[in-house]
């Protein structure tokens, strides 16, 4: 299988959106700049509960309605233990494990396993508990403050950093929303990575649109690319 690469594959730009356990989202996700619209992805949430533990999940569904990639947070005690990630349409995955400042990673690409664990004592994000990451911070972003964290990159089994903060008179601004700013730290980087846009409602803090890279993978030519710009719309029950 040929696939196209860049140097990281950052797990949060599969861009989910689930806000607080127990509400559910529809999303329809759009390749950028195609006229018209051109469909690549439904998404939806699920949760469960057992205790100390919470489950949240991401899905992934083509437009045929066949699954395309799954992810999952288990968090312990309000705190991210677990993560996996599969790509079905690329035979990719990814396991992440933070326990006892300890992150492991393992990374599967076509049967192709490697792993690796580092000292980790930072703030790591993933996709399901991302924007409720965000809202958390929302009187900080609101105030002007910048936010830091870090993302998994399971190919690399590294991970780097990025930033949260709010802009002004951005394109993407609606009225009785705000934009939130997401860049990647690393100069370097930031010749790779451009910055994504989440559109948030000022009432009830749901983010309806986001705008921006995604590691979704998309099919151009008979070719899976590794990432695909996107508008991601969402609706809530």
């Amino acid at each position: 299988m040929e696939i196209k690469t860049i140097p990281l594959l950052l797990i949060v730009f599969l861009m989910p959106a689930i806000l607080i356990a127990g509400e559910n989202f529809i999303a329809e996700v759009y390749k950028q700049d195609t006229d018209p619209p051109l469909l690549l992805y439904y998404h939806y949430n699920d949760y469960e509960n057992n205790g100390d533990i919470k489950i949240l999940s991401h899905y992934y569904l083509m437009p045929d309605s066949s699954e395309a990639v799954v992810e999952k947070a288990v968090l312990r005690n309000g705190t991210l233990w677990k993560y996996n990630a599969d790509f079905y349409v690329t035979d990719e995955s990814s396991e992440i494990t933070l326990e006892n400042d300890q992150l492991s990673i393992i990374y599967n690409n076509e049967g192709k396993i490697k792993s690796k664990s580092i000292s980790f004592r930072d703030t790591l994000l993933v996709g399901p508990i991302f924007v409720e990451h965000l809202v958390s911070k929302w009187d900080q972003l609101l105030s002007g403050k910048t936010v830091r964290f870090r993302l998994p990159a399971p190919d690399m089994l590294t991970s780097a950093g990025f930033y949260l903060k709010k802009i002004n008179n951005s394109k993407y601004e609606q009225p009785s929303t705000v934009v939130i700013k997401m860049g990647v730290s690393s100069f370097f980087l930031k010749l790779l990575i451009k910055p994504s846009y989440f559109v948030m409602d000022t009432e009830t803090r749901r983010v309806k649109e986001i705008h921006g890279l995604s590691i979704l993978p998309h099919q151009e030519n008979g070719t899976w690319t590794k990432t695909t710009h996107v508008n991601i719309y969402f609706t809530y029950n």
